[in-house]
């Protein structure tokens, strides 16, 4: 592996673990604009919704798992787009730094290592997005079975 695409595998992976991985202070990286976590952390989401029991008792206690299960997705799936609108974002500014002064096969490579890196980091996002959804699901599962008595 050329040194700088290892350089680079390295950087995304502390990149995905600062934006996917909650901690206080996180650090995006290395020459970049952005010093701080921008969007939400998607794993941290399901848990931070509490209706397993709330709605027993109530009339329509089925349809309030539903509607707040639809909330949960919601917002897992706004923090996805607010990830990937990052990813965008980070990708197209810091591969301006890195590849800034390169000609030629020399900023072809740049560029088709950040084109890369951007790949993988969008399909981690999206994998956070899947896995946050299923969170959700549970706890729609968990509320309905909570509904019914069981």
């Amino acid at each position: 592996m050329r040194p700088e695409l290892a350089r680079r595998v390295l950087v995304l992976a502390l990149v995905c673990a600062s934006v996917l991985v909650p901690h206080d202070g996180a650090h995006a990286g290395m020459g970049s604009l952005y010093t701080d976590l921008v969007c939400p952390v998607i794993g941290d989401l399901p848990g931070e919704f509490d209706f397993a029991t709330r709605f027993v008792g109530l009339v329509n206690c089925d349809r309030l798992c539903l509607d707040a299960g639809f909330v949960c997705r919601r917002a897992v799936d706004d923090a996805a787009s607010c990830q990937l609108a990052f990813v965008n974002d980070w990708i197209a500014s810091d591969s301006r730094i890195d590849c800034n002064g390169l000609t030629g096969s020399l900023l072809g490579d740049c560029k088709a290592g950040w084109a890369v890196d951007k790949k993988f980091w969008q399909a981690s996002v999206k994998q956070s997005r899947f896995v946050g959804r299923f969170g959700c699901a549970n706890l729609i599962g968990k509320c309905a079975t909570s509904c019914s008595g069981h």
